[in-house]
């Protein structure tokens, strides 16, 4: 298995999805992660500044910008107006935060959480649901679902396993090393991080790879006519005669939290 990164600024619009599709169109087995799409992040950040402020009429205003800028995205790549349910849902769920939050200085770390992870969740789905539609097939992956992390935002560390709860313990949905299907991820989760960027990155540098065993790992953070990858690793070949160099990103040593 593969694993493949894109950047927001690489799907920042639907020119960026498609060559997403034309890269990954001939592999097989391959895991994609993609980032919040374009400057949404900063959008969302706005949107958090508002509940902190109490300030209703901002958080609304960046979610309203927001679901007309994902929109236009949608209607692009179908070629004409097009609803997708599932970011609608995503949005109207955005805006219930941003209106009907009780927010605590205390919470904050929370709220920003909760808040900046739509734009992962969003663009996971717009793409996903894409690439079905072009005939690509499939499978998109929460990674809420994947990890088990501690208590604690913006600077939770990943729990391989619980020797008190194994069924809990990370790893338990991630998709096995084998059957040719590609595997599109959110990364919404934050760990060890102190924003957005952050997050994402230790996510798909340190965790993924290693849990998933990856053969070698791409980065694109933004796609120009040649469509090459900013970086490119891969294993060695355990006993094999080609001389790959050694993934420095999918390692064995990572720093992790396991419970006792």
């Amino acid at each position: 298995m593969k694993v493949y990164k894109f950047g927001g600024a690489s799907v920042r619009n639907a020119d960026g999805v498609r060559n997403l599709r034309k890269i990954i169109d001939d592999e097989q087995n391959l895991f994609i992660i993609v980032s919040a799409m374009g400057k949404t992040t900063n959008a969302l950040e706005k949107v958090f500044e508002g509940v902190q402020k109490g300030d209703k009429d901002l958080s609304l205003e960046n979610v309203a910008a927001l679901r007309e800028y994902h929109a236009g995205i949608i209607n692009d790549l179908w070629h004409g107006p097009k609803k997708l349910e599932k970011v609608d849902a995503l949005f109207d769920e955005l805006e219930r935060v941003a209106v009907g939050t009780v927010y605590k200085p205390g919470d904050a770390e929370l709220w920003y959480d909760t808040i900046v992870a739509f734009g992962e969740l969003v663009s996971t789905t717009i793409i996903s649901e894409y690439l079905n539609y072009a005939g690509v097939a499939n499978r998109w992956i929460d990674m809420r679902r994947c990890f088990l992390t501690e208590q604690r935002h913006k600077d939770a560390g990943v729990v391989l396993f619980s020797v008190h709860s194994p069924e809990k313990s990370s790893r338990k949905n991630l998709p096995e090393n084998g059957g040719g299907i590609k595997h599109l991820a959110d990364t919404s989760i934050r760990l060890t991080a102190c924003n957005d960027v952050a997050g994402s990155n230790a996510l798909f540098h340190d965790f993924l790879p290693a849990m998933l065993q990856a053969a070698g790992v791409a980065v694109w953070r933004q796609l120009g006519r040649q469509a090459t990858p900013s970086f490119l690793f891969f294993r060695k070949q355990a006993g094999g005669s080609q001389n790959f160099p050694l993934c420095g990103i999918a390692r064995n040593d990572i720093r992790t939290t396991r419970k006792q």
